[in-house]
């Protein structure tokens, strides 16, 4: 009787090795197409929705949804986020990076804010 149940502890054994293996391989390959793709990535955009949670002093939580863009022309990296709505209320901004700057458009206020990333 206890041949089938040594016969089916090796069966799992063999395929619980075997499905690592081909999940590592599958890993590998993926990263490989990463890696080449990389190189010709030109641009990208994206609908997103965002929390910011605090915890202290007073707990809050913030949900704000938009579009984000990616674009790299050469070595040249730019993103800008268009944040439509903040805690499902209409409150437009735009954030930005390009050059070693990022910007800050706040629409609701009319604040203007630049800021040299270092």
């Amino acid at each position: 009787m206890q041949k089938p149940k040594e016969l089916i502890s090796c069966l799992l054994l063999v395929l619980a090795t075997s499905t690592t293996a081909l999940a590592a391989d599958d890993t590998a390959r993926v990263l490989r197409e990463l890696d080449s793709a990389a190189g010709k990535f030109k641009n990208a955009t994206a609908d997103f929705v965002w929390q910011t949670v605090q915890t202290e002093p007073v707990p809050d939580t913030e949900t704000q949804s938009g579009t984000i863009y990616f674009k790299r022309s050469g070595d040249a990296f730019q993103v800008s986020a268009h944040i439509r709505l903040t805690n499902q209320k209409e409150r437009p901004k735009v954030l930005s990076y390009s050059d070693g700057t990022a910007t800050l458009y706040e629409a609701f206020t009319g604040d203007f804010r630049v800021y040299k990333a270092g």
